[in-house]
């Protein structure tokens, strides 16, 4: 039986060897146990990401928790509080959960990729077309800063010119990979279209490509 509370603490202990987070260890030390567990526990990847994500979301929300409990919300935010699992003492500030879950998307990302699951690409010409009109901050590094809703988000990801032949339930997997939304990955909502001036300069964009 696969002990996931544990797999998230020794990620981070492996990957902090000079008190910070090194997102890189910690890819390779999630795409290692990954491998380990499908090897030993006949577990599948899928279900072993969905399962380590589930831990890091029960720590976000802890710390959300205690935050909208907070007497003091004016001089604070989210990076004053901590969680910890159960019988442990290491604590996980909110931040560093950010990274974890960043680090568990990207070694999926690499597990699938070499099953050759295509992967959403978005061009140079389009990134560059999103900056100018204002819907991510900077087209230079990824994943990035996404500034409108998450249904244009939705939008732009689900059009058939880009994402191809992938499930809307691929493109929403891999979304939190390609943009970060306040501060965090961005997970798609429910398509719910609202008529915007916005959403027609993207759908016309899309439709020359």
């Amino acid at each position: 039986m696969i002990d996931f509370p544990k797999i998230i603490i020794d990620g981070n202990d492996v990957a902090t060897p000079k008190y910070f987070i090194d997102e890189t260890l910690l890819v390779e030390y999630f795409v290692r146990e990954a491998k380990k567990a499908k090897d030993k526990e006949y577990y599948e990847y899928s279900n072993f990401f969905r399962d380590c994500k589930s831990r890091v979301a029960a720590l976000q929300r802890n710390i959300k928790y205690q935050f909208e409990g907070s007497y003091n919300k004016s001089n604070q935010d989210l990076s004053c509080f901590y969680a910890k699992f159960i019988n442990d003492d290491t604590k996980f500030y909110y931040s560093d959960l950010i990274k974890i879950e960043k680090a568990i998307i990207q070694a999926e990302q690499k597990l699938i990729t070499t099953n050759n699951t295509q992967q959403i690409q978005l061009s140079q010409d389009v990134l560059r077309w999103l900056q100018e009109k204002g819907f991510i901050e900077s087209a230079a590094t990824k994943p990035f800063r996404w500034l409108k809703t998450k249904q244009l988000a939705r939008e732009l990801l689900t059009h058939p010119k880009i994402k191809g032949n992938l499930k809307v339930a691929e493109v929403e997997r891999q979304t939190p990979t390609i943009f970060i939304y306040h501060g965090k990955l961005l997970k798609l909502a429910k398509d719910k279209p609202i008529p915007s001036s916005d959403s027609d300069k993207l759908s016309n964009y899309l439709s020359t490509l």
